[in-house]
């Protein structure tokens, strides 16, 4: 399931990361406020966890390594494994770098593909470790402080004077009423999800407010900045961002950049690192192959139809001649350089 909303709803959760509040209804328990999360109740959390995991390996519950120890000699999980996971990532790493320094449109999105496709395979020898390596003092504190972590959340009002539940009262609660409330959070927490963020940083109910705090985050929401709310911080810190990258771009911005704000960055970076191709070849007088540059490439790269001795050049023809690819030397003559 996807997690990007409609755009007409982005303005409630941009209204509900300003309160730091989200709502839902309960058959059981009612209206039930969601307190967006803050670093000092983190920090009950990370107390919460370590304090979960002595009493797992005081119940003798054994570590993951000492599980993954047991796998490798029982021969289901081996060296090769642990080895594959690592280069995997590595892999994934890698391509993400040498994305940022590409020029190319579809270059980018190649190496995209590539990495999605790596961080599948990712996932699955992950699962397949989870699921041999079974129940460890990690993943019964991960488990119990996930559960924390809905205590903490819920209340009866936004004012967040009366917890929906004590913890005595938590800690009885039945596994199939657990549940139910797990499921209500999460499909209400999940238009917080990065992807919205994104597009909220973009909008112009945000940005014209944005643009009159001066980058300051005090003055934006009323409160020093270790009291924002993860999704106020995460919101603060898209906004810095993209009016950074909007100040860079040549480009007009286009509706569709701002509903996919990754086509923003991945427009943003390609003009960033033509500048840096251009200068190059300017500087050494040679040219440098563009590897399958396609007209959509060269439109992002700025380098569209153009004029030359007064006569317009069709890249579609060009490309033609050039069998799908041309140099930057190619592409510098096309403007009668």
């Amino acid at each position: 399931m996807s997690d990007k909303i409609p755009a007409e709803e982005l303005r409630i959760v941009y209204g509900q990361i300003v309160r730091g509040c989200s709502y839902f209804h309960s058959e059981k328990f009612g209206e039930i406020a969601i307190k967006h999360l803050t670093q000092y109740d983190t920090e009950l959390l990370d107390i919460k966890k370590e304090k979960y995991k002595r009493i797992a390996e005081k119940e003798g519950l054994p570590t993951e390594k000492e599980r993954v120890n047991d796998l490798m000699e029982e021969g289901l999980w081996t060296r090769q494994n642990e080895l594959d996971v690592e280069s995997s990532r590595k892999f994934i790493s890698k391509m993400e770098d040498t994305k940022n320094k590409m020029a190319l449109k579809s270059e980018i999105r190649r190496i995209a593909a590539s990495v999605e496709e790596e961080e599948k395979k990712l996932t699955a020898l992950l699962e397949e470790k989870k699921d041999l390596v079974g129940l460890t003092s990690e993943s019964y504190s991960e488990k119990k402080v996930n559960d924390y972590y809905i205590y903490l959340s819920l209340y009866r009002d936004s004012k967040f004077d009366k917890p929906l539940f004590s913890e005595p009262e938590f800690d009885e609660i039945s596994e199939n009423d657990l549940t139910a409330l797990i499921v209500h959070f999460n499909k209400s927490t999940r238009t917080l999800a990065q992807i919205n963020l994104k597009r909220i940083a973009l909008s112009h109910f945000f940005l014209n407010n944005f643009y009159l705090c001066e980058n300051n985050p005090y003055v934006y929401f009323g409160k020093p900045v270790v009291e924002l709310t993860y999704h106020q911080a995460d919101l603060f810190s898209y906004g810095r961002y993209y009016k950074h990258v909007m100040s860079e771009m040549k480009s007009p911005l286009t509706n569709e950049m701002m509903d996919n704000p990754d086509l923003l960055t991945e427009q943003h970076s390609i003009e960033q690192n033509k500048e840096s191709v251009l200068k190059d070849t300017a500087d050494s007088g040679t040219a440098s192959t563009v590897v399958g540059a396609t007209k959509d490439d060269l439109e992002s790269l700025g380098v569209a139809a153009t004029q030359n001795m007064g006569e317009t050049v069709d890249l579609n023809d060009e490309l033609s001649k050039k069998g799908g690819t041309m140099s930057m030397e190619d592409i510098i003559k096309l403007h009668g350089q």
